[in-house]
């Protein structure tokens, strides 16, 4: 089987491997999860070791979604005198599956590893039960360099202008190949589907899909600008006199669980705090954006400021919108070791009073933390001023 290179993943994974700590893979569905850990079996089956697979998501694991089945059978299947790697794909369907992953956990010849397709699934009797014991990856579909680098092994006459303009249609590493509008559109809808029924649903235990997508779309149709449960619940009473912010704020916690939406909080950056309103949220997918509004053109700058987040995100950065007293930075992005970069996002410069716009606030930050402005000119598009660095967004994407 021939699979993407995803090494940014699969050099966080690698490390952990063989040692006592249970290894979670979350993210949206169809992202890629269970693919990682295929790619990681592979490997692993060149070793004599004994490798042991399920997949609740599949009708043929159905029938162990109960806790005493599964884990007998899982029982039957460990081989004492060997190391025993175990994978529990969608491990969110199995019943009371913090038990049986704890379990597994004190045995000394097994190595565990676990994926979920939502947030929540790490909560709860998860993280009681095995707080201090796993670590978390998130994996999301592929980046542009993934899907450039995928397209480009398969031998692609199409330029970088033009697989830019096809990864923003869908990142899901299903599809990476294929350019057709319709299977495109179809394999989209039948994930927000899934994720609208069975995790938001499932969730909130609910049968009001009907307002749950009417929430979704008002937040997709602000992708890129401040959001807040009032507004939300103001777009939303028109139709439903019964939802109040509460109830709201209730839908949008789920939404955000299911992995379909990011939301980015605020940070002041004079206070030196966060700001608790006037959230900020991103598809984990740009090409969902004209499925959920129905808009067949969606408005390009957000679409890439949208892009821009998730790299960010996949390059391991936790990410929040800067706030000073005057001006708003699109992004301000930090890593645990301390690194930090300000960006902002603009389609283009070119005009002189959008050039000052995107500058401005990033020249009155006094630090000496790198600071970009990222844009899709091709025309002036390198400059440095004062340390402000205008690059390309493709070139940037790609890391050249």
């Amino acid at each position: 089987m021939t699979f993407i290179n995803r090494p940014r993943y699969m050099n966080k994974l690698r490390p952990f491997v063989n040692k006592k700590i249970i290894k979670v893979l979350s993210g949206v569905r169809r992202s890629g999860k269970s693919t990682l850990l295929l790619m990681l079996q592979e490997d692993l089956l060149k070793e004599d070791v004994n490798v042991i697979a399920y997949n609740f998501d599949v009708f043929d694991h159905r029938d162990l979604r109960e806790t005493e089945q599964l884990y007998n059978d899982i029982q039957s299947k460990i081989i004492p005198e060997k190391m025993n790697y175990i994978f529990l794909d969608e491990i969110q369907w199995v019943d009371h599956f913090e038990e049986i992953i704890n379990s597994l956990y004190l045995m000394d010849n097994v190595d565990l590893y676990v994926t979920g397709s939502n947030a929540y699934f790490l909560s709860g009797e998860f993280a009681t039960i095995l707080s201090g014991r796993y670590v978390e990856i998130k994996v999301q579909p592929l980046s542009f360099k993934e899907f450039y680098d995928g397209r480009q092994a398969l031998g692609t006459s199409l330029n970088d202008d033009e697989l830019f303009n096809r990864y923003l249609q869908t990142s899901f590493p299903f599809v990476y190949a294929d350019d057709d509008p319709e299977v495109l559109l179809t394999f989209l809808d039948g994930i927000y589907n899934t994720i609208v029924v069975k995790d938001i649903g499932t969730r909130l235990n609910s049968t009001d899909i009907v307002l749950t997508e009417r929430i979704i779309k008002a937040i997709v149709a602000s992708v890129g600008s401040p959001v807040s449960i009032n507004s939300l619940s103001k777009v939303v009473k028109n139709d439903w006199k019964y939802v109040d912010n509460k109830k709201v704020g209730q839908y949008l916690e789920a939404i955000s669980e299911a992995l379909l939406l990011y939301r980015v909080e605020r940070y002041d950056l004079d206070g030196k705090r966060y700001i608790n309103s006037r959230d900020k949220y991103y598809l984990v997918d740009t090409g969902l954006n004209s499925l959920i509004t129905g808009d067949k053109k969606p408005n390009l700058g957000h679409m890439i400021e949208n892009i821009v987040f998730l790299e960010l995100q996949s390059r391991g950065y936790k990410v929040y919108v800067g706030q000073t007293k005057q001006y708003e930075i699109d992004f301000v992005a930090q890593k645990s070791s301390g690194e930090k970069m300000y960006i902002q996002v603009s389609l283009d410069t070119l005009a002189p009073e959008t050039h000052e716009r995107e500058f401005r606030p990033l020249l009155m930050i006094d630090d000496n933390y790198p600071k970009l402005v990222l844009t899709l000119d091709t025309i002036q598009g390198e400059e440095n001023i004062d340390g402000v660095v205008k690059t390309n967004l493709i070139k940037w994407l790609l890391d050249i």
